[in-house]
Order: C-alpha cells, then sequence, then structure tokens
C-alpha cells in the first residue's frame, strides 16, 4: 500500500484509504480486531449501529482538540523533504475507531500544528477508545514521495476527551514521535489478553516538557520496558528523516528471522534474509562475529503479513558460525549456523599507495591470499597482473605503464575477492592551475586548486613552510607564513609525485579609512541578515546566512577578493528554521570540514555548517545534539574560538540589554576537544575569569586565547587572556596589566585580522587597530582614522566584518537603518 501512497495522494480522508494505509498484519489486526474484554466483531458492528441510531445532540460530544508535534520546532533533524512545516502544515487528522478501523472525522491542522476535530452526526459510547493520527505527503505530495504519520490514542470519557499525553477529561492532546511509539506498541501486542491495550495508555506521556518523556503512571508492562519505547521513538524520528512512513516500516518491536539463504556461501556473497522488526539505519548483521554490509533493503507483503527482506555481502573476514541480526531497541536474535566454505576467504581491504602512478608497485592489503604467487590472480580493469610479492595477507604487483584508474580484484583458485577502485595518475607531476585568494597578508587562507598532488605532501612559500588546514589530492588550502615580507612569494607544493610552483603576493594588512558602498543588497528578492548574521569565504565565494531567515545568499568573488557579481545569489540551501542567533555572533570556528556557530538565545545549542572538502563551499547545516551545552547556558553573550586540539566557548549566558552587571553572575568558560572524525566531544569545564559583561569576543593568537572588550569595562577590566597547555586546555586567566580595549562598551564587535593587525570597527567608539607581535601578543588597540559614524550607518553592531585578498568588507544586515543590507568595502595594502 506505500506504493499507493507514492503515486500521488496526499491528502487522503475515506475510511477506506486510511485503512489501507495501516501496516499489514501485525498493526492493522490490533487496531481493527477485538481488544480484550470487548465485543466481538458482530457485537461490535451492532454496538457501531445503536451509536448510529441513537445520538444526542452533536453539541454534546466535545471536539478533539490538540497539536501536532513532529519534534523540536528548532531541530535540524527534518531536512529535504521531511521538514517540520511540509509535515505540519495543513496536516491531515483522522480519528479512527480501533474495532471497525472507520474514520470517524477529519480536518487538517493550521500552520503551527494546531488543529480541532468537531463531530457532526457521530456520538461516541462513553470510555471507547480511538486512534488519532496525523498525515501528510511530503513535498506537496508528489509523486514517488512517502507519506509520514504519527499517532496518539484517546479515549471519550464524560462528554470530553482523555489521551497519552492527557489523563484528565478535555486536557491537552498531543500527536508526536513519542506517542506514535505508545500507540504503535498497543497495535504490535496480539497476546489475548493484551499486555498493553490501548486504553491502559492514556496518560504515559508528559508532553509538558521538552522533549516529552514518559511519566511513569500508568507503568508500561514487563513485555514493553521504557527503554524499548524510547529507542523505538528514536527510531521513528529516523524513520520520518529518511522521508518514510513511520507505521508502514513498523512491524514488530523486537526482530525475528524467517529465513535467510544461502546459508553456505563465500565471502563477498549475498544473502537474502526475511523477518521482521528491522528498522532502516538501526539494524546490524553479522556472520560468524563479523559485520555483513547491507546492501538492499525491501518491503514486502506474506499472507497479509508486512515484513522485510535485507540483502546483506558475506563479510572477507567472516568465518563460520552464527549468523544474527540486532537492532538497537529489540536486541540480537540468531537466526541459525553460517558455513564459509574452507579457502574461500579472499579479499581486499586496502590499496597503497591510491592513486598510483603507471610504472610503480602497490601493495594489496587483505585476507586469505596464497603463499604460492602464481595462485594470486590480479586484475585491473580485466587485465591480469603478476604479483612480485605474496603472503596470505599481502599483495605486492606492479602497475602496467599503459594502466588507467579502475576497479581491482583478487583470485585463489575458485575464490573472487571484493571489488576494489585503484586511481592511476596519468600526470607526470603534480599541476596547480588556480590559487585563491592572489593576495593577502599573513596567516591569511589561501585555496591552492589543481591536479595530482596525490595523499599527502609539504607546501613552502617564500623559503617557509605553510601550516597546512586540509589536503585533498585536487585541493589543498594552506596558512601563509607569518614571517613572509611584502611583495611576491613563490609557492611550491610538494607531492609523492613532484612539485608545482605558484605565487602569492603578501601585503601589510593596512586598511585604508575611506570605503565604497558595492552597491549590492542582502535583502534583495528573498531578505538575508538581521542580528546574527554569518559569513564565510569558500571556494571564490563569501557566504552569508542567518539573522531569523532560513535563506542563504552567496557572492562570487574575483581572485583578488573584489565582487564577481552585481549583486547576492540566492543558494538552494536552506538553514533549518528557528536555528538562528538573535544577536552579533562572537566568532564562527572552522573544525575540519565544519562551522561551528552559536544559536539564538531561547537554545543552548551549537549548530554547524558542512563544508565541501574539495572547494570549501558550504554544502549543508547540521545540528549535533551531543554537543549541546548546559541548559543554563542559554543567552547569546557567547563567543567561540578554536586552536587545532579544542574548540572553546565563554559566555554570561544572559541578555545583558547594554549596561550594569548583568545578572552578577561569574562568567564561566568550556572546551571540547576536537575528534579525530573532525566533529567534537563533550563540553568540560573551562576555567573561570572576571565580569566582562555582554558581548565580549575571543582572539586566538599563537597558543594564547584572548577575551576581549564587553559593554562594561567597571567590570571587564578591558581585557585578559589564558596561555595554553601543551595539550591545547585552558590555564588561569590573566588579566592585562594594560588593557587591549581601552574603550569602554565595544560589544559585539569581533576583530578581524589581517596581516600583523587587528581590527575592531565599533559604532559606539569608532575604529580601532591593535599590532600583533611575534605571532603571540597582541599590543592595545589604537584608534584609526574611520569615521565611527559612518560605521554605525553602516548597521553598527548588526553586521559582519571580513577581510578577503586585498579587501575589507563590511556586510551590514541591520533593518532598523536608513542603510540598511549594504556591502561597504575597504581596501588593503
Amino acid at each position: 500500500m506505500r506504493a499507493f501512497i507514492r503515486h500521488g495522494l496526499t491528502v487522503l480522508l475515506t475510511a477506506t484509504f486510511l485503512a489501507c494505509q495501516m501496516p499489514t498484519a501485525r498493526v492493522l489486526p490490533a487496531l481493527i480486531g477485538p481488544q480484550a474484554g470487548s465485543p466481538g466483531t458482530a457485537a461490535a458492528a451492532q454496538m457501531q449501529l445503536d451509536r448510529d441510531i441513537v445520538v444526542p445532540s452533536p453539541l454534546e460530544v466535545a471536539p478533539v482538540k490538540g497539536r501536532v508535534d513532529f519534534g523540536n520546532p528548532t531541530s535540524s533533524d527534518y531536512q529535504v523533504q521531511s521538514n517540520v512545516s511540509d509535515i505540519t502544515l495543513l496536516a491531515t487528522v483522522s480519528v479512527i475507531d480501533v474495532n471497525t478501523g472507520q474514520t470517524m472525522t477529519a480536518g487538517v491542522t493550521d500552520t503551527n500544528g494546531n488543529f480541532s476535530l468537531p463531530f457532526s452526526t457521530f456520538v461516541p459510547a462513553d470510555n471507547s477508545v480511538y486512534v488519532l493520527e496525523a498525515i501528510r505527503g511530503v513535498s506537496g505530495g508528489a509523486p514517488g514521495n512517502d507519506a509520514p504519520r504519527f499517532r496518539t490514542v484517546i479515549q471519550y470519557s464524560g462528554g470530553n476527551w482523555k489521551s497519552i499525553t492527557n489523563a484528565t477529561v478535555g486536557g491537552s492532546i498531543v500527536i508526536n514521535a513519542l506517542t506514535s511509539a505508545i500507540a504503535l506498541c498497543a497495535g504490535l501486542d496480539t497476546a489475548n489478553p493484551k499486555t498493553l491495550p490501548y486504553s491502559g495508555t492514556i496518560g504515559m506521556v508528559n508532553a509538558a516538557v521538552s522533549p516529552p518523556s514518559l511519566s511513569g503512571s500508568p507503568a508500561l508492562p514487563a513485555t514493553f520496558p521504557a527503554a524499548k519505547v524510547l529507542q523505538m521513538q528514536a527510531d521513528l524520528l529516523a524513520i520520518v528523516t529518511a522521508n518514510l512512513d513511520p507505521v508502514s516500516e513498523t512491524d514488530a518491536l523486537n526482530p525475528s528471522v524467517e529465513s535467510y539463504s544461502p546459508n553456505v556461501a563465500p565471502a563477498n556473497s549475498p544473502v537474502l534474509i526475511t523477518g521482521q522488526g528491522f528498522v532502516r539505519g538501526n539494524t546490524t548483521v553479522t556472520i560468524g562475529g563479523a559485520s555483513a554490509p547491507i546492501l538492499a533493503w525491501k518491503r514486502i507483503s506474506s499472507g497479509g503479513i508486512g515484513k522485510w527482506q535485507i540483502v546483506v555481502s558475506v563479510p572477507s573476514d567472516a568465518i563460520t558460525g552464527n549468523l544474527v541480526v540486532t537492532t538497537a531497541r529489540g536486541g540480537s536474535v540468531t537466526a541459525g549456523a553460517f558455513t564459509i566454505p574452507d579457502g574461500s576467504r579472499v579479499g581486499i581491504t586496502s590499496i597503497s599507495p591510491n592513486p598510483a602512478r603507471p610504472g610503480s608497485t602497490i601493495t594489496l592489503n587483505g585476507t586469505g591470499f596464497s603463499m604460492t604467487l602464481a595462485s594470486n590472480v590480479v586484475r585491473l580493469n580485466g587485465v591480469t597482473l603478476t604479483p612480485i610479492f605474496a603472503n596470505q595477507t599481502t599483495l605486492v604487483v606492479q602497475v602496467p605503464d599503459t594502466s588507467t584508474s579502475g576497479n581491482m580484484t583478487v583470485s585463489v583458485g575458485s575464490a573472487i575477492s571484493n571489488v576494489f577502485y585503484l586511481s592511476v595518475d596519468t600526470l607526470i607531476t603534480p599541476r596547480i592551475t588556480s590559487v585563491f585568494p592572489t593576495i593577502g597578508g599573513v596567516k591569511s587562507t589561501v585555496l591552492l586548486k589543481g591536479v595530482n598532488f596525490g595523499p599527502t605532501g609539504r607546501v613552502i612559500v617564500g623559503g617557509y613552510e605553510a601550516r597546512v588546514i586540509s589536503w585533498n589530492p585536487k585541493a589543498v588550502r594552506i596558512e601563509i607564513p607569518w614571517y613572509l615580507a611584502t611583495g611576491a612569494s613563490q609557492i611550491t607544493l610538494f607531492s609523492p609525485f613532484g612539485i608545482s610552483t605558484a605565487t602569492f603576493n603578501v601585503i601589510a594588512g593596512h586598511v585604508e579609512t575611506s570605503y565604497i558602498d558595492t552597491g549590492t543588497n542582502l535583502a534583495t528578492g528573498t531578505a538575508v541578515g538581521g542580528n546574527g548574521t554569518h559569513v564565510w569565504i569558500g571556494d571564490a565565494k563569501l557566504w552569508a546566512w542567518g539573522g531569523g531567515t532560513t535563506a542563504v545568499k552567496f557572492m562570487n568573488l574575483n581572485p583578488d577578493g573584489s565582487f564577481k557579481d552585481a549583486n547576492w545569489t540566492l543558494s538552494s540551501l536552506q538553514i533549518p528554521s528557528a536555528t538562528n542567533q538573535d544577536d552579533s555572533p562572537n566568532d564562527d570556528v572552522l573544525v575540519r570540514e565544519r562551522i561551528y556557530y552559536t544559536v539564538s538565545n531561547s537554545s543552548n545549542r551549537i549548530n554547524f555548517a558542512s563544508l565541501d572538502p574539495y572547494t570549501g563551499d558550504i554544502t549543508a547545516f547540521g545540528y549535533d545534539p551531543t554537543n549541546d551545552l548546559p541548559s543554563n547556558w542559554r543567552g547569546r553573550d557567547l563567543a567561540l574560538a578554536a586552536s587545532d586540539k579544542y574548540v572553546y566557548i565563554g559566555g554570561q549566558g544572559v541578555s545583558c540589554s547594554g549596561s550594569g552587571l548583568c545578572d552578577g553572575s561569574a562568567t564561566a568558560t568550556k572546551q571540547t576537544r576536537i575528534l579525530p572524525s573532525g566533529g567534537i566531544g563533550i563540553w568540560e569545564a573551562g576555567t573561570s575569569q572576571l565580569y566582562y559583561g555582554e558581548d565580549a569576543y575571543f582572539m586566538y593568537i599563537g597558543g594564547v586565547l584572548h577575551m576581549l572588550s564587553g559593554n562594561d569595562i567597571g567590570t571587564t577590566g578591558g581585557s585578559q587572556y589564558t596561555v595554553l597547555d601543551f595539550d591545547g586546555k585552558m590555564t588561569n586567566w590573566i588579566k592585562n596589566p594594560t588593557s587591549l580595549v581601552p574603550v569602554a562598551n565595544m560589544h559585539s564587535t569581533k576583530p578581524v585580522r589581517i596581516g600583523r593587525y587587528y581590527y575592531l570597527l565599533n559604532p559606539d567608539a569608532g575604529g580601532y587597530r591593535g599590532e600583533i607581535v611575534d605571532d603571540l601578543v597582541p599590543k592595545p588597540v589604537v584608534r584609526y582614522a574611520v569615521n565611527g559614524t559612518n560605521i554605525s550607518v553602516v548597521g553598527g553592531h548588526m553586521k559582519q566584518d571580513i577581510a578577503i585578498g586585498k579587501y575589507f568588507y563590511t556586510v551590514s544586515s541591520y533593518s532598523g537603518w536608513a542603510n540598511q543590507y549594504k556591502t561597504y568595502r575597504y581596501t588593503i595594502n
């Protein structure tokens, strides 16, 4: 029936369709069949007939009122098709009789997910139980898309309604993932008598907290422990995130295997497993203790019962043993024995180097190779290669001069390995094809693009080794060394395949005091910007997002950093709604291929923008709940910084409204390690420091973390610093003898580093510039001849400053000023 949904039916209100939408046998019979202690089918039909004939005034039946909650509205879990607005906007909500499967009434939600379903002729019997279901086709109900559903259970009592989220008559009814998990558990419970009858679910969820939780009263039966119910809730959210229907995807609480075939096969062979209780994205299969990759999923119906079929590949390192299927919510089930024939375990796990050069030798690592050279048949694109060394786990072969990139396999007797792709570089040396930007100050980030860079290497600029930020066979990001003098410097890239050169022009970092209006406008068409705007330099692109909008825009750039376009281009990307910060961000931090940034003052989360590892452009926006800050850290006075090993955050966690000691609480810091995967870990307590008022900011220079300014110099002392230890953790904070920021109320203005200087453009105090000594110690800022009044017209602290190539931009995003959403440009010499 899911195929029926996928062919264009979006809003379906008839009882026949909703009955068809129910999951097969394991869920549907529990919904439409008799319950324990209830009349049989004929009696139920007669009862329904009696209700239809003897009808009190419809005014006596209270409407079913409530709210559809497909997740936290600030969540970024739902993207592509199944986003919050797509599901809750005008979603169909239906009341379904659990005995007959008929729809009693239906309606649609408003734009906030609220609904009210009146009854025109039908009057329910007292204490009768119904399923309340919310459904909507995603992507406007276009063909080929699913129709995700969530459920709850409601009970009519004394003229009004009770529900899973409310044991009090007439209280609020909520439909969410947790209520759907409990309703599905009740539907899956086929025991007689039922251990979890629909009526027994009333009042099980406390919807007044966020996220909703189990109330503990009434208690769940032993067959449905709380841990399994909560895991089912997580599974349902994952299913919705994958744009699938969680009701039709769920057929059992625990996994079970009906059959698997074959039960004897060599490594890399496919195995078909049929069963129930599997969960897409949350099911693992092992053969002989080795993880078997899942290659395909298929939903089938057999004898009116919904089942799963999955295809796995026998692992190359598998041994004879049991085939086991495991889900997070249901645990493991042993399907039976699986035999790996002797001598059939042949597999390739890695090839080194990869890419390889024609004429070079490569090493294949794996299992099941023969100690006899001639017994190993190695093929590249179907061409046989002769090994020059062999043991059971290693083969060394020479790549022919005429070879091209393609698939490699190893055969030993009748056993054939998995396919492994080998890239063959046909160029003799690497070649840098572009540099962006081509000009800038020391410590600038520069992207080198080209071909044949290889898996790793080094870059020298003007005789000094550059720090490599990221290395890709076609793109390398470096940081221009500190020691370079102004003028042209040669870039030399050393790779395993040779060297390549290019030129970069180093400028001192002096910003001209006059500026021009670029004529570009972030508000043209779809507006971007406002409090909390973020900017980022990608591959010849300047990205802008945030400020209370979900739109994302970019400006194409020339190699020197000037604007290539006449205006901003609207990107197809969108920020998850309600995740924007509502105050000026006190910095974004780059960690591997992610930009982390703080969000709104009603949230304690850290969001990130994902980057393309090749281009450096933004590809998506995400949120990892493991990086949440404590709830008492909600606030807009947060500063972020990062070193090579840690991310740091500091904040008072309140809105100070521009004066005083805010709430008088001591400020705090936290730090989290940068993980090898490129993400960040759990926040650890840092060292406490002085008060700083609202909107101070961090500046990381050469192993020292500086905290500057804030809006109350009387309490902040203007600036302080901590010297990071050998591991990158903070030590005690020290107050600067002479403040780096000698002017009070310089909040909401983050420093921008250009070469050997750092700049502050502040609406209240004008322009300031400080010098950096030995890439370690910043000198106090001094007034710089930039007209402060003009900066204020630009938008004051509702702006972002950024240096690109030979230009310094101020991107205004504050809609309250006369010159709103403007971008101004200064020249750097």
